[in-house]
C-alpha cells in the first residue's frame, strides 16, 4: 500500500495539523513550520516533515499514531535534508532527501516504530 500524501489539514501559522479519527479532531503543534504529511494505513502512522520557514527542505521527521501521541523525532541525515515523503517499491514509508554537497537526491527508508533511516538507492 503507498502513503497518502498531504494527510490531515495544515493551520493558518503552518504550525498546527489537523485531522479526523471518526469522530474525533486531532491536533498536533510543532515548532516549526510544516512542509509535508502522509498517512501510512498499514502501519497507521501519520508522518510530518518540519524545518525554518521559507527554506524548500525540512530537517525534521515526525511520526504519529492517529490519536496524536508522539512515536519518535529524527533529524536529517548526515550530509542530507529532507526533501519529500514518499513510498518506495519495498518500503511503504520513506522520503526523499537532497544532497547538501551535490545535486543527487536518495530514498531513505523510515522505520514506523522508531524512525531510523536506512539508504536505499538514487532517487530520480
Amino acid at each position: 500500500m503507498k502513503l497518502l500524501p498531504n494527510y490531515g489539514k495544515t493551520g493558518q501559522n503552518k504550525h498546527t495539523l489537523t485531522w479526523q479519527v471518526g469522530e474525533e479532531c486531532v491536533q498536533a503543534e510543532f515548532c516549526d513550520q510544516i512542509h509535508g504529511s502522509a498517512y501510512s494505513p498499514t502501519n497507521e502512522l501519520l508522518l510530518v516533515l518540519t524545518g525554518l520557514e521559507g527554506k524548500n527542505t525540512s530537517d525534521k521527521l515526525h511520526g504519529l499514531r492517529r490519536s496524536g501521541e508522539k512515536i519518535f523525532e529524527v533529524s536529517e541525515p548526515e550530509g542530507y535534508s529532507f526533501y519529500y515523503l514518499s513510498s518506495h517499491i519495498y518500503h511503504e514509508t520513506a522520503v526523499v532527501c537532497v544532497s547538501k554537497g551535490n545535486t543527487l537526491d536518495w530514498f531513505f527508508s523510515i522505520d514506523p516504530s522508531s524512525g531510523e533511516l536506512k539508504p536505499l538507492n538514487r532517487a530520480y
